[in-house]
């Protein structure tokens, strides 16, 4: 069952969105910079080919700014679309949608509930 969360779960549940929505983007970040860096393109060969080590120390910081700056943005966004919930008939949502949910009940942000076992 859905209950009503207290203010201070409200602010850990906030600071958990956040810290995991950082952390994605952080891995994602590296990750791909490495993928990017490490890789020729389709146009600079017939096939898919790794680079020698010292093209790769050159072509990193590049495709780390490049990738810095596309998750950065990507994070920032996420940030700002929050989930909600019906806590009535349990329909998660996204922000777009109406305050009020099709089976008649209140659509809140799903860091202002919590789980309860009855």
């Amino acid at each position: 069952m859905w209950v009503k969360a207290s203010p201070e779960e409200i602010l850990a549940a906030k600071r958990r969105r956040r810290k995991r929505i950082v952390i994605v983007a952080v891995i994602m970040w590296i990750v791909a910079s490495g993928i990017m860096a490490a890789i020729h393109g389709w146009r600079e060969r017939e096939a898919l080919t790794i680079v020698s080590r010292e093209e790769f120390i050159q072509r990193l910081p590049v495709c780390m700014f490049i990738l810095g700056i596309v998750s950065f943005f990507a994070a920032r966004s996420e940030m700002k679309r929050p989930t909600k919930i019906c806590p009535k008939c349990e329909a998660i949502r996204r922000a777009k949608d109406g305050p009020v949910c099709k089976c008649g009940g209140r659509i809140v942000d799903i860091t202002e509930v919590k789980w309860e076992q009855k």
